[in-house]
């Protein structure tokens, strides 16, 4: 953030993090998906829930801070990305 605004475009800067399904559950894959079980590959919670996140100064005040309970894929932020960058037409 601080590098960001060193730089003069954190208003600009729109930053999206979200992770794939769940963490390892074996032995050799080194995961960790506490206080959930499961874990990649699976049907429980430790397969589906991950960290995700949005920051940087693009991000209008009004929406910051909120958090999300619901199931999300990486292709659910195309349309907000098309609206962001003023495209009519993503198809």
């Amino acid at each position: 953030d601080a590098k960001l605004a060193e730089l003069g475009i954190r208003d600009n800067t729109l930053i999206i993090f979200q992770s794939d399904n769940g963490g390892g559950s074996g032995l050799a894959t080194g995961g960790n998906v506490y206080p959930y079980r499961g874990g990649k590959g699976s049907d429980w919670d430790g397969g589906h829930r991950v960290p995700a996140f949005v920051s940087g100064g693009f991000v209008p005040r009004g929406n910051r801070n909120p958090i999300y309970r619901h199931p999300t894929i990486v292709s659910d932020w195309f349309a907000t990305m098309c609206k962001l960058a003023q495209l009519d037409n993503c198809t």
